[in-house]
């Protein structure tokens, strides 16, 4: 057997660089004689990495066959020590070390065959180019802000040629934008975007103009100027669906100018606690383009200044503000509304979430002022011409009982009651005067729950006539009646068509937008509406409002002499009943919010 029985075994020192192939960790070289199989096994030496060739049970021949190639093969010859001469053969007896280092190039280490390993000296690799991105800028005034493929940014301040600090790989992608337009111009890049090819990438334009007021102009434009929202947790009764309260709103900022607005920037206030905000709009708002700023409202409603609205008091209204650099800013104040808080002239009792979420919440509110004190001085509800009040109670001197169709608590909007053929009956026997009215002056009213539309008829009825109705002093009809319109402030829905608190659009309301106790209110059960003695009474123990007062609803048993009165109180059940049109009860007007 050949002594060369694993001639020569390698051993690694690891330089600096990358640790070796773990295939490689053990180097082996075996006798010319024996028949192995031949298996190519490499390792890469780094630079100033190296490795041990040990020659074990014989002499081992190291020849420097060029400057880029080395052999070594086991030899019976026994020479003196290694010495490192790379211009001739060396030899190494048994047990001596030859250590090959890359000093000035990689190595590549291989066992080609039994008793045979090359190093070589390895080209150098060729690295990836790299290049350079940029271009030339004209016409700039200011600073411009350039970005690269939405990361690497570059500020321009002077006109002429500009380069990224980042290099590209050729054949990468580039694409080179405007992230922040200088002051009082815009900039506009051309050939910004391509491939890295194998020079320089140095065309790229980037051209700004000055805006002026006459080309290149922004103008931004909210969609609304003020917006109304709802507290979250509130169950609208009376609308459809019977939604809950809180839905988020949005406003709309459009640029309408020419040229885009630039460092666009909106910030949001102070919320009221749990509302919050976010923008789908950026620092660029292109010419004739909008964005959206949406409004999530919390359960806590906009504060006075000390405490929340719903305590009874007006909210301080909270700003969004939208500015950018080439245009003037446009606000919006926005409030979050609960019961009790006072907004458009009144007291709010009802919210309504199905309006469009591009404006403000609808609901209703109450007048915060009576328009007619509450008994013994108020307003009677129908009037003859009278002074429309008295003393103790009644008035039996001022007040005319007339008959107004299709204002009861029956009454729908299908199926009118009174109907028009009782009132025509009733008017001619009671009036000389001949009917002006035909069915179509009157509407059929949702009596119980519509007070705008009994409100109208009333109205409608009194602003033809003054009655002279003397039935309830003794008189008897027929009666002639004088040309009107009765003074409006004498009887209970007059009352409601004045301007109040710069409103001019308040009505009586009917006696389930007053309160709950009868039926048809909804007692006993959930409310039919969103009422006043509900939400401005009960709810917090607001109690907002005391006393009896008239609902424009007739009561269907006797219309010609009784209406619907709710008592509002804050101990006890409230009370809804009928009273003799003659009393002298209190007025407050409720009106709808505009959105």
């Amino acid at each position: 057997m050949s002594c060369f029985k694993k001639a020569v075994a390698s051993r690694i020192r690891w330089g600096k660089a990358a640790l070796l192939s773990a295939s490689l960790a053990l180097l082996s070289v075996y006798g010319a004689t024996e028949a192995h199989a031949d298996v190519r096994v490499a390792r890469t030496l780094l630079l100033n990495q190296s490795i041990s060739i040990y020659s074990y049970h014989c002499a081992l021949s190291v020849k420097s066959k060029s400057p880029s190639g080395i052999t070594t093969i086991c030899s019976k010859a026994i020479r003196n020590r290694f010495k490192t001469r790379p211009d001739r053969k060396v030899y190494l007896g048994p047990k001596q070390v030859a250590k090959i280092k890359a000093k000035s190039c990689t190595l590549e280490v291989q066992r080609e065959a039994a008793g045979k390993i090359t190093i070589k000296c390895l080209p150098p690799a060729t690295p990836i180019p790299q290049r350079q991105i940029g271009g030339t800028v004209s016409g700039l005034t200011g600073t411009v802000v350039l970005r690269n493929n939405g990361v690497n940014d570059l500020s321009v301040s002077s006109n002429g040629t500009f380069t990224f600090a980042s290099t590209a790989t050729e054949g990468a992608q580039y694409n080179v934008t405007v992230f922040t337009q200088p002051a009082g111009q815009t900039c506009s890049v051309s050939n910004g975007s391509g491939a890295v090819g194998s020079a320089n990438v140095t065309n790229i334009g980037l051209a700004c103009t000055t805006n002026t007021t006459t080309t290149n102009t922004t103008t931004l434009s909210s969609s609304v100027s003020n917006l109304a929202l709802s507290v979250t947790g509130l169950t609208e009764y009376g609308v459809s669906g019977t939604p809950s309260s809180g839905v988020p709103r949005v406003i709309t900022v459009t640029n309408t100018g020419t040229a885009p607005a630039v460092n666009l920037f909106f910030s949001p206030p102070t919320w009221p606690s749990g509302t919050t905000s976010f923008t789908s709009c950026g620092s660029t708002l292109a010419a004739g383009s909008s964005c959206t700023i949406t409004i999530v409202p919390g359960n806590t409603a906009t504060s006075d200044g000390t405490n929340p609205c719903t305590t009874g008091t007006a909210p301080i209204a909270n700003s969004i503000t939208i500015t950018a650099d080439n245009a003037t800013s446009v606000s919006t104040n926005i409030v979050v509304l609960g019961y009790g808080c006072i907004y458009q002239g009144g007291y709010v009792f009802a919210l309504d979430d199905t309006t469009p979420n591009t404006g403000s919440v609808g609901g209703k509110v109450l007048s915060t002022t009576d328009q007619a004190p509450v008994q013994p001085n108020g307003v009677v509800w129908g009037s003859n011409g009278g002074i429309g009040g008295g003393v103790g109670g009644i008035s039996t001197v001022d007040c005319s009982q007339d008959e107004i169709p299709g204002i009861s608590e029956t009454s729908t909007s299908t199926s009118s009651n009174p109907t028009f053929s009782s009132f025509a009956s009733l008017f001619s026997s009671f009036y000389t005067n001949p009917n002006p009215f035909s069915s179509s002056d009157f509407a059929s009213c949702d009596g119980a729950i519509d007070g705008a539309c009994n409100t109208t008829n009333i109205v409608t009825f009194y602003d033809e006539f003054v009655t002279n109705n003397t039935l309830l002093i003794g008189g008897s009809s027929p009666y002639t009646a004088t040309p009107g319109p009765t003074n409006r402030a004498f009887y209970a829905a007059g009352l409601c068509r004045q301007t109040i608190s710069s409103y001019n659009d308040w009505y009586l309301p009917a006696i389930c937008e007053l309160g709950y106790n009868l039926s048809v209110c909804g007692a006993p059960g959930p409310d039919t509406l969103q009422n006043v003695q509900r939400n401005l009474v009960d709810f917090n123990s607001l109690s907002l409002v005391a006393g009896s007062y008239w609902s424009s609803t007739e009561e269907s048993s006797y219309p010609l002499g009784t209406a619907l009165v709710q008592a509002f109180t804050s101990y006890g059940a409230p009370r809804q009943d009928a009273a003799g049109k003659e009393n002298l009860l209190g007025v407050r007007c409720v009106r709808q919010l505009t959105y």
